[in-house]
C-alpha cells in the first residue's frame, strides 16, 4: 500500500511538473504572439516581386518605370519607388537644374535593399554634401545582382540622359568578381522577352515566391524568435555564402580569380573613358561584406564553407580583393575609397549593427557610415566643382 502511495505521489508530482512546464510554455508563447505576432512567420526573400521589372534588351531586365510598392521581408519592410528612367527615388523635391549630379552604379547595396530610399548611402551622401555647402543631386542606379559589366551597360544607358558630373561605381568584392566572371556572356542571353516581361529558364523573373518552413516554425512565435537569434540557423533555400565567393580571398587563388580581375579592370577602364568623354569624373567605392568586418563571423563561416572546399582559415586573406581593387585604381588613375577599415572600426566599437543579421545587407546605420565616408572622399579628392 505504501509503495502504491509513493507511486501515485510520484505520478502526481511528475504530472504537476509537466502541467507547470506546459502552462509556462503556453504563457511564454502567448506573450511572444502578443509581442511579435506573425513578424517572422514568412521567410520569403523576394527581390523581384510581381510587377517590379520589365524586359530590357541590353541588361535582360530593368526596373519598371513608375513602379511603387512596399517590399516586405522577415527582417524589414521598405518602400520602393522607381522613376521614368528606372532609378530608385524618394519623395524629396528635385535639386536645381544647375546642381552637379552624381550617378551611383552598383548592386543591391547601392539600390538599398532593406531601407527606405532616403536611408540609402546614395541619398545620405547627397544630404551630407548639401550640409557641407555642396548642393548636388545623387541618382541611384543600383540594381540587384548587378556586376561590373551590368554597371557599365547601365552607364551607357544613362550618361547622356543624366549628364552627371561624377559617376561612382560601388563595387562589392564578395560576389561582384564572381558575377563578372560568370556573366562574361551577355546578360540578356539569360533572359527572354514574354510580352515585356523578362523570363529566365522559362519562368517569370518577377513573381510571387514563398519559402517553405516546418510546422513548429509556422505555429510558434517563441520558436521563431529563438531561431531568428541563432546566427546561420535560418536557411532561405540557398547557401548565403557561395563557396566561389571565398576564392578571391585565397592566398593561392584558382585561375578564374585573376581572369575575373582582368575583366573587372577592363570594365572600369571603359567606364572611365566614357565618363571622360562626357566631361565627368569616375571613382570606385569598395563595399565590405559582414564577414569582411566581423572576425568571429569570418571564422565561423570559413569552418562551415571554406573547409568544405578543402581550405583552412590560414589559406585566406580577406584584404586581398580590396588591395587588388586599390592597385587597379592606382594603375588606371581612378580614385578608390575602401570602406572596410572604417566599417571594421565601427564594428569594433559595438555600436548600432551595420548589417542585417540574416539578409546581410547594410542597415540604415551601415548606409550612414558609407555616406559619411563617401561625402568626405568626394570633397577631399576634389571630385566636384568647389569640392576640394
Amino acid at each position: 500500500m505504501r509503495a502504491r502511495c509513493k507511486e501515485r505521489s510520484l505520478l502526481f508530482g511528475c504530472a504537476a511538473i509537466g502541467l507547470s512546464l506546459l502552462f509556462g510554455l503556453l504563457s511564454v508563447e502567448i506573450g511572444f504572439r502578443i509581442a511579435t505576432g506573425d513578424r517572422y512567420r514568412d521567410l520569403t526573400l523576394n527581390y523581384f516581386p510581381p510587377g517590379s521589372v520589365i524586359y530590357d534588351e541590353v541588361l535582360g531586365w530593368n526596373y519598371r518605370p513608375g513602379y511603387a510598392a512596399t517590399w516586405h521581408y522577415f527582417e524589414y519592410a521598405f518602400d520602393v519607388r522607381i522613376d521614368e528612367r528606372g532609378l530608385r527615388v524618394d519623395d524629396d523635391p528635385p535639386a536645381p537644374a544647375t546642381a552637379p549630379r552624381i550617378l551611383f552604379l552598383g548592386d543591391s547595396f547601392t539600390f538599398g535593399v532593406g531601407v527606405d530610399a532616403g536611408q540609402t548611402f546614395v541619398e545620405q551622401t547627397e544630404a551630407r554634401l548639401r550640409a557641407a555647402g555642396l548642393v548636388t543631386e545623387c541618382l541611384n542606379a543600383g540594381r540587384v545582382g548587378a556586376g561590373t559589366r551590368a554597371a557599365r551597360q547601365r552607364l551607357e544607358q544613362l550618361i547622356d540622359a543624366t549628364s552627371p558630373t561624377l559617376v561612382i561605381h560601388a563595387f562589392f568584392p564578395e560576389n561582384d568578381l564572381a558575377d563578372d566572371w560568370l556573366g562574361a556572356a551577355p546578360d540578356a542571353a539569360r533572359f527572354t522577352n514574354h510580352g515585356g516581361e523578362p523570363y529566365a529558364n522559362g519562368e517569370p523573373l518577377a513573381a510571387a515566391r514563398t519559402t517553405p518552413t516546418g510546422p513548429l516554425f509556422r505555429n510558434s512565435a517563441f520558436y521563431r524568435w529563438l531561431r531568428m537569434r541563432i546566427p546561420g540557423s535560418i536557411n532561405l533555400g540557398e547557401n548565403p555564402y557561395q563557396g566561389m565567393w571565398f576564392d578571391e580571398r585565397l592566398i593561392v587563388p584558382p585561375d578564374w580569380v585573376p581572369a575575373a580581375e582582368a575583366l573587372t579592370r577592363a570594365e572600369w577602364a571603359a567606364m572611365q573613358v566614357r565618363c571622360e568623354a562626357r566631361g565627368a569624373a569616375f571613382a570606385v567605392v569598395l563595399i565590405p561584406s559582414d564577414y569582411d568586418v566581423d572576425d568571429r563571423l569570418w571564422r565561423r563561416i570559413v569552418k562551415r564553407y571554406g573547409v568544405a572546399r578543402g581550405h583552412r582559415e590560414e589559406g585566406y586573406d580577406r584584404e586581398l580583393p580590396f588591395a587588388w581593387a586599390a592597385q587597379a585604381g592606382r594603375d588606371l588613375g581612378i580614385p578608390v575609397l575602401n570602406l572596410r577599415p572604417l566599417a571594421r572600426a565601427a564594428h569594433a566599437r559595438r555600436g548600432e549593427p551595420l548589417y542585417f543579421q540574416h539578409d546581410r545587407h547594410f542597415t540604415a546605420a551601415g548606409h550612414g557610415l558609407a555616406a559619411e565616408a563617401i561625402a568626405g572622399f568626394i570633397q577631399d579628392a576634389g571630385l566636384l566643382p568647389g569640392g576640394a
